[in-house]
């Protein structure tokens, strides 16, 4: 689903409305669609939320849904901070005591919408919205929570954390996903007394492992008071000893830390300047042909061979996009060590291995090709396979990071796997960051600053 940008929404004067219009019953299947009724000539989806004339037309599984979202959320415990100075060590901290009781199903809504609307901006530790990506730590860890309760994430991006809180206030939102928490809060809250209706509830609970990967330790989840089954909901789902140990493992997978030094970043920025002018037409060329993003492409090239033509493996893979001879072969390239003809069959081999991954959601799609480019498909259908043996979701990304990360002392291929991919995600990231308009030939002066 694509984001819904804060620009957008001040265009539209979208307003929460009740209205909505029935479009579709299907009494074989037991189940009506419902979609928000239409704003003007324009539409946005998921985001209305019905009358409570029609919950008498909820569908079937949504009930069943909400049944087994239910029966795992118990009361919990408040914790206040000792120390406003430093990092909170509150979980679920209520900053206003006043609720709505007439406002407890919250949490069955959701359900029922079949959809979480999280409000977020364009962050290094909660979101990267850039040319059709739309990943991150703290969008992904959302996307865990969604798939627990069976329901699908809606993000909308706003400039900041400030405005991420005033769509939730307004009704635009579910919930707002940001780095502010209770020792940083009045920053952007003090004229606004609003803003104290909000429940904190800390992304990593209360665990110490983001800041040692670049990442915000202070992330956490704003939900409005008067929402306290989805605050129990997801504060349950947070600090479930399961999804630590996922969330941690999706810390290391969006570390910050790609450059562990200056002088790596300063020559990452020369090769861009240096050698990819050469290349770059024909990294464009062979990625419209075969429908990728050409900046993914030339991160794949530095992994590979920092954008060098002649490289050579031990084993034997050879030529700017590192090509085996069975693949080379595969794909029609005669000389690997033709840069052309190395990034030709790269990309060609690449799309492949995307279609072959197609039941992959398409924020997941991209790591999955690019481990099975790494280490081959059948390996990384093999991890699937024993995830979902498991009873884990093997078509999530966390969850395959997470298994090459418990096994990589028996399977050096996952520790090589690991590396790859998140190299080349941050590598993708830099590119597109330092290079506003990767249309313009000079983009390298733009990540030339960024880098001195």
């Amino acid at each position: 689903m694509q984001p819904i940008f804060i620009d957008q929404i001040d265009r539209l004067s979208l307003k929460r409305t009740s209205s909505i219009s029935l479009t579709t019953l299907n009494l074989k299947q037991h189940q009506f669609i419902l979609t928000t009724s239409q704003i003007g000539n324009n539409r946005l989806a998921n985001t209305t939320k019905p009358k409570n004339t029609f919950h008498k037309f909820f569908k079937i599984k949504s009930w069943l849904k909400l049944f087994g979202v239910l029966s795992f959320v118990l009361p919990l415990g408040y914790f206040m901070t000792s120390n406003a100075g430093s990092l909170d060590k509150a979980l679920f901290t209520p900053v206003h005591s006043e609720t709505n009781a007439s406002i407890n199903n919250d949490l069955e809504q959701i359900i029922v919408n079949d959809t979480l609307t999280v409000a977020t901006s364009n962050d290094s530790s909660l979101y990267f919205g850039e040319d059709g990506y739309e990943h991150g730590f703290g969008v992904d860890v959302m996307r865990g929570y969604t798939d627990k309760l069976g329901v699908t994430l809606n993000t909308i991006v706003a400039a900041n954390d400030s405005d991420a809180l005033n769509l939730v206030k307004t009704g635009q939102a579910d919930v707002a996903l940001t780095t502010a928490y209770p020792s940083n809060f009045d920053k952007i809250s003090k004229t606004d007394t609003q803003t104290a209706q909000f429940n904190h509830i800390h992304l990593s609970c209360g665990q110490d492992y983001l800041s040692s990967h670049g990442l915000n330790q202070q992330i956490s989840l704003q939900v409005p008071s008067s929402s306290t089954k989805l605050s129990k909901s997801a504060n349950e789902f947070l600090c479930d000893s399961n999804v630590i140990s996922t969330n941690q493992r999706l810390a290391e997978f969006y570390t910050q830390n790609v450059f562990d030094n200056d002088y790596s970043e300063q020559k990452f920025a020369k090769v861009m300047q240096t050698n990819l002018p050469n290349y770059k037409t024909a990294f464009q060329n062979n990625a419209k042909k075969h429908d990728l993003d050409w900046e993914l492409l030339v991160a794949m090239g530095y992994q590979e061979s920092q954008l060098n033509p002649l490289a050579i493996s031990p084993t034997g893979v050879r030529g700017l996009m590192m090509l085996t001879n069975d693949t080379a072969d595969a794909m029609g390239v005669t000389d690997r060590i033709n840069p052309n003809q190395s990034i030709h069959g790269g990309a060609k081999y690449f799309n492949q291995i995307q279609q072959m991954f197609g039941d992959i959601p398409g924020s997941d799609r991209i790591w999955f090709a690019l481990a099975s480019y790494n280490m081959g498909p059948q390996a990384v259908k093999n991890i699937q396979a024993n995830l979902n043996q498991q009873g884990k979701n093997g078509n999530s990304w966390a969850q395959v990071y997470r298994y090459m990360a418990e096994h990589r002392n028996s399977n050096r291929r996952y520790v090589q796997c690991m590396h790859y991919v998140t190299n080349i995600r941050g590598f993708l990231e830099t590119l597109k960051l330092g290079n506003p308009n990767s249309a313009n030939d000079s983009f390298n002066d733009n990540l030339m600053v960024k880098v001195s």
